[in-house]
């Protein structure tokens, strides 16, 4: 699961999977990720729904799949991200209240 995740962030192509919340209710996604972000005793993919930046449990993504669509990597518009994604503020990967420290 975790190769077809990080295939996406680096190749910059779409990801579609099953998410299953906190309450148990599961729903198909579709993404553009950015990265995998490792917090606290957990993994994150970070990525946008073309709404807004989003934060994913990985131990709650199933069937993940490149969807072959590829978009215009984030990271090379100079305002990429302009704030951290609520669910990442104040923990332990965040570089400071406003931009998290995301790991390859």
């Amino acid at each position: 699961m975790l190769v077809t995740l990080a295939a996406g962030c680096r190749h910059t192509e779409g990801i579609r999977f099953r998410y299953r919340t906190h309450d148990g209710t599961e729903s198909e996604r579709s993404v553009e990720p950015l990265r995998i972000v490792h917090t606290g005793r957990r993994w994150y993919l970070v990525a946008s729904n073309r709404q807004a930046w989003r934060t994913f449990r990985v131990d709650r993504i199933t069937l993940p799949e490149l969807t072959g669509s590829r978009y215009e990597n984030p990271r090379t518009r100079s305002s990429w991200l302009p704030k951290a994604p609520e669910s990442l503020r104040g923990t332990s990967s965040a570089e400071s209240a406003s931009r998290p420290r995301l790991r390859r």
